[in-house]
């Protein structure tokens, strides 16, 4: 039995022979997205199933992706508590990446979500993550 559909599609250029500046675009319809998290994420959360149906157009600048657009048009997951069973779903979702400075901006305009069936209220989301920053090895002798 065959699960889902994906549709692929790039609008990329080249810069000095490389195909590295564009747009990719998915649509991935009715995907199984739970093989994409990591075994610990699955383990630590008890999810079950993690099903939805999404379009997501990337901007590409020198091979990097810089930032995009997802939107979700459906789709839901459920996870396991103890002896509890819960269920996450999404209707016309939809979500914008971009980077900043060196970290990355995350705004969801308008949640669209329920929980075991119970409407979240109405509201938006935004996140930043800035990666920590080392600080500069000096190179040197000891002695």
């Amino acid at each position: 039995m065959q699960q889902g559909a994906i549709q692929l599609r790039m609008d990329l250029h080249d810069e000095q022979g490389l195909l590295n500046n564009g747009k990719v675009y998915l649509q991935a319809d009715n995907i199984d997205l739970k093989p994409w998290f990591s075994q610990w994420l699955r383990d630590q959360t008890g999810l079950k199933s993690a099903d939805f149906s999404l379009a997501a157009w990337l901007n590409i600048e020198s091979g990097d992706i810089t930032g995009g657009d997802v939107f979700f048009s459906r789709g839901g997951a459920q996870w396991q508590d103890g002896d509890e069973q819960h269920r996450l779903d999404v209707s016309k979702l939809t979500m914008r990446l971009s980077q900043q400075g060196g970290g990355w901006q995350l705004d969801v305009p308008r949640l669209d979500i329920a929980t075991d069936g119970d409407s979240w209220a109405p509201g938006a989301l935004s996140l930043f993550w800035q990666p920590e920053k080392k600080p500069a090895v000096r190179a040197g002798s000891s002695g």
